[in-house]
């Protein structure tokens, strides 16, 4: 809806050297260059229902103005209003117009049609190439030779930093149905399936599986969400070079199943706040390993996060999480489970900020960075000591619509992203910073009845 205001915006903004005041536009009702400028500024505000006043006294003054009836349909529609256009949009297609702006009244009578159905979902399709410089977690820290082995020799992945590529591929489906007939109750739903294969090294591949089920209800500027998720993650198993024979050492294969609790309230309409409590269970299916349950974790975290328009172009999120790590056996058997909670137990400080920037071709610019400390609530066995390690990672990505140069290509998009993690720990072993570069195409459809 914001990319159909945006444009009607622009098509009637006139400069102005103040703010227009509401009893200036009042007082003045057939100046239709002072309503016009009053109205974008209440637009860029969030006021949308004085941007709607004033932009409907610039229609009476002034009714053939075609711009200025597209920005109230825009508005109407944000407002949940769409229903009462309709027939002016019919009308609209009707004249001898050009197909430009033939083209925003059915994109607006989609936009009304999608806002009135109880049913809201979309297809998301998405392949990607992914490059990762450190792909094997090397460190500056030689490790064992007698470890890891990959698909030859060379590749031993603790002797060197090793760098891949890989192939991902996803497929995701997310929506809602209304359970009342004003769409204060929703039920909400999503699932993924995504894979990932590596160029050689096959430590990393990874075939995963999520769903999740949510029940939400807005109460005013409020609303509250509970639902579960159960997300599978299945990975090639290790390969441990044992003398002359390899055998199977364990499988990173991890089942997570989890709760949560999620609250959204619209501070201002510049303004919102998120808080999400979940709590998860980690079951480890180790293969060929008889301790592999002692890996078996309880999560828990809490996030808080504020998403604010700078500009109606620019929109800058905050955020804050405090994540714990405890293993499940801690107190059943604390002679065996000890060294599983020196690699599990721990608690993790994130905060995180990005901004999204949309660019005068419709691009999409956007940009993050977090910091978080983790620290290890038990020593460790080699070096006596309390890991205590601080992330940074900084990600930058570009989207464009593909629909807009090639029309063949209408609704794909294409994108690119950079990321790199900066990692400095008391235990050198864990300082493994990594660069990672990918490229991807995605498709997206939307379905409401």
């Amino acid at each position: 809806m914001k990319k159909f205001l945006l444009g009607a915006v622009i098509a009637i903004t006139s400069s102005a050297a103040s703010a227009v005041t509401e009893q200036e536009a009042l007082a003045s009702p057939d100046d239709v260059k002072l309503n016009r400028t009053f109205a974008q500024e209440q637009f860029a505000q969030g006021n949308y229902q004085k941007a709607l006043e004033g932009i409907e006294r610039v229609i009476i003054a002034k009714p053939l103005d075609l711009s200025a009836r597209f920005f109230r349909i825009n508005l109407m529609v944000v407002l949940n209003r769409g229903s009462e256009v309709r027939d002016e949009l019919q009308t609209i297609l009707g004249l001898a117009l050009p197909e430009a702006d033939l083209q925003r009244a059915r994109d607006l009578l989609t936009a009304i049609d999608r806002k009135s159905a109880k049913f809201n979902g979309r297809v998301t399709a998405k392949f990607g190439l992914e490059y990762d410089d450190n792909i094997n977690g090397w460190s500056d820290i030689e490790q064992d030779g007698t470890g890891t082995e990959v698909r030859d020799q060379d590749s031993n992945g603790f002797r060197e930093q090793l760098d891949d590529t890989a192939l991902v591929a996803s497929l995701a489906f997310s929506g809602s149905y209304a359970l009342t007939e004003d769409k204060a109750t929703l039920l909400k739903f999503s699932s993924l399936v995504r894979s990932k294969n590596f160029s050689d090294y096959i430590q990393k591949e990874q075939d995963l599986t999520s769903i999740s089920l949510g029940l939400s209800h807005k109460f005013g500027g409020l609303t509250g969400e509970i639902g579960a998720s159960n997300t599978q993650v299945n990975k090639v198993n290790k390969i441990v070079k044992v003398g002359a024979t390899d055998a199977t050492d364990f499988t990173t294969d991890v089942e997570v199943n989890s709760a949560y609790v999620n609250f959204n309230y619209r501070v201002s309409s510049s303004l919102s706040v998120n808080y999400r409590y979940t709590a998860g269970q980690n079951d480890n299916d180790g293969i060929a390993q008889t301790q592999a349950v002692k890996y078996d974790v309880d999560t828990e975290s809490h996030a808080l996060t504020a998403l604010a328009p700078l500009t109606p172009k620019l929109l800058l999120q905050v955020g804050y999480t405090y994540a714990e790590t405890r293993n499940q056996n801690q107190a059943n058997d604390p002679a065996v489970s000890f060294e599983a909670r020196e690699l599990t137990d721990a608690d993790t400080s994130t905060v995180t900020g990005a901004l999204f920037y949309t660019l005068s071709s419709g691009d999409s610019l956007s940009g993050r960075l977090s910091w978080s400390n983790t620290e290890n609530l038990y020593p460790s066995s080699i070096q006596n000591l309390v890991n205590d390690t601080d992330k940074t990672t900084v990600s930058v990505e570009y989207r464009t619509d593909l629909g807009k140069r090639i029309a063949v290509a209408e609704g794909w998009t294409l994108g690119t992203s950079v990321k790199s993690v900066f990692v400095d720990s008391n235990n050198a072993n864990l300082e493994k910073p990594t660069n990672t570069v990918n490229a991807f195409i995605e498709r997206k459809w939307d379905i409401w009845k």
